[in-house]
């Protein structure tokens, strides 16, 4: 992973980190040995490049970015997994914007000024409106590992 691909996950991980996004993280142990374990992420520091998450046992684990062997993947939903109620109530809390699936973006038909709200609707829904999961920066989130509502 390059800089300026780690410089745009830490700081989307920072835009999700109230939202209880999950994430699966790696990392070499000091015997040698590599972890691989899921999570909820708790606290991104993006000046030392570095990340805490919540371990399946409880324990809160720090995972350096600014070492190789430090990996952290959010899992996030594609837009193409949102639902018809989802969708409804997008479109009832933003009037004249779109979810354009097959295009993953959202489509604007209203000029004048932008609601950029609809950013924070789709952070708190999980959906990687950055196109991380194509370029392997986030996993595919399994259906259920968020509540719908």
């Amino acid at each position: 992973m390059v800089q300026e691909e780690k410089e745009l996950l830490l700081k989307d991980l920072n835009a999700r980190l109230s939202y209880g996004v999950k994430v699966h993280c790696e990392w070499n142990q000091f015997q040698g040995d590599r972890i691989s374990e899921d999570g909820e992420l708790v606290s991104v520091n993006i000046y030392s490049g570095s990340i805490h998450f919540k371990r399946n046992s409880g324990r809160i684990t720090e995972i350096p970015f600014n070492r190789i062997d430090g990996t952290v993947l959010p899992y996030l939903r594609p837009l193409s997994s949102i639902t018809k109620e989802e969708e409804a109530e997008f479109e009832e809390l933003f009037i004249g914007y779109s979810i354009s699936q097959d295009r993953n973006c959202v489509y604007c038909s209203k000029r004048g000024d932008l609601d950029l709200g609809f950013i924070d609707w789709l952070i708190t829904h999980h959906f990687d409106y950055r196109g991380l999961i194509p370029m392997g920066l986030a996993l595919e989130a399994p259906e259920n590992m968020y509540k719908v509502n």
